[in-house]
């Protein structure tokens, strides 16, 4: 019988990079491009809104707020000041391209909306 393998903490990791790295790959796997938009299709669950949903930390969020925090960055996931929306004409709720997604404070939402 062998000695269990023991995990050492590693004091120079970062939880929150690991997350990342833990949704991009998840990401990864359930995105399907459509050539004809450039949307990148969420394929895993969705809401009914159409919005897709995956769970990072434990948590459930929209696939496209996920996809922002993983290839934009710049806010934390769980900021409720940041609004992530659908900017491209023709993109599906369910798209998480990047390119197609627009990151902005609720204030600015607001006023843009105004």
């Amino acid at each position: 019988m062998s000695a269990p393998t023991l995990r050492l903490y590693a004091p120079d990791a970062d939880p929150i990079q690991d997350l990342k790295d833990d949704a991009h790959e998840r990401l990864h796997l359930l995105i399907e491009e459509d050539g004809g938009t450039g949307c990148w299709v969420y394929t895993g669950p969705w809401q009914r809104d159409g919005n897709g949903v995956i769970r990072v930390g434990g948590r459930q969020w929209t696939a496209h707020r996920v996809a922002a925090w993983v290839y934009l960055g710049g806010f934390e996931l769980g900021d409720p000041a940041v609004r992530v929306e659908h900017d491209a004409e023709g993109c599906c709720p369910a798209c998480v391209n990047p390119e197609h997604l627009t990151v902005t404070r609720r204030a600015a939402a607001l006023r843009r909306a105004a």
